[in-house]
């Protein structure tokens, strides 16, 4: 099975959480991935109430996964330390490994009008998602570079959050209209697996070694009543 894109979210707000519903739909073997970026540190992360784990952190920028999130809209919530404006992007995919989701996941802090992720292989079947903050920008980011699609975007008090998402190996790239500098993360998601087919030729030789093996103990058994 493919993985696929399902839905995408995006808020900010003032305070020590920030909080967006989101709706994970109802596909199967799900995952959700959502990226926050605060002054401080983030304290916990949920959907539906249910914690999400911690994946990897860029500087101010930290991701969180969870595997089959609650079907349907819910509220996705990040808590933290201190009292700032806080950014939050999130994405849910559909066919994804439910015991390895994802790759090695990486980040980078850098200063660019383009921002981007590392360069992600793409697993077979799956996809990658990147999420970036950008510090300052003249525009609302847009998706940048061929192969690339934009999840959501929000842009206030001249800072970008987004989410884009590949189904290649690459960089998801977003245009800012400034170059400035920002934090991303880049998420290479694994596709879900089948039970692994039945073997012709195994069972093959595996009835000819049972035959084999039972010729032989009816020819020791023959020689022994002789």
């Amino acid at each position: 099975m493919a993985v696929s894109f399902q839905s995408s979210a995006v808020a900010t707000a003032n305070g020590t959480s920030v909080s967006v519903s989101l709706n994970a739909g109802a596909g199967s073997d799900r995952v959700l991935y959502a990226a926050h970026h605060q002054p401080g540190t983030a304290t916990g992360a949920t959907y539906n109430s249910v914690a999400m784990t911690s994946v990897k952190t860029e500087d101010a920028l930290e991701m969180f996964e969870l595997v089959a999130p609650s079907t349907g809209s819910n509220t996705l919530r990040v808590s933290n330390s201190s009292y700032s404006r806080g950014y939050l992007v999130a994405a849910v995919f559909n066919g994804v490994d439910q015991t390895t989701p994802a790759g090695t996941i990486t980040g980078q802090s850098a200063s660019s009008s383009t921002p981007t992720i590392p360069t992600t292989t793409c697993p077979t079947d799956g996809m990658v998602y990147g999420a970036m903050m950008h510090d300052y920008s003249s525009s609302t980011a847009v998706i940048s570079g061929v192969g690339n699609t934009l999840a959501s975007a929000l842009r206030t008090g001249g800072k970008n959050i987004a989410g884009g998402y590949r189904s290649s190996t690459g960089q998801v790239a977003w245009s800012t209209g400034t170059s400035y500098s920002y934090d991303s993360i880049g998420v290479p998601i694994n596709a879900a697996g089948g039970a692994p087919a039945l073997s012709t030729n195994k069972l093959t030789t595996s009835h000819t070694l049972d035959r084999g093996f039972g010729q032989l103990r009816a020819a020791r058994l023959g020689g022994i009543l002789q």
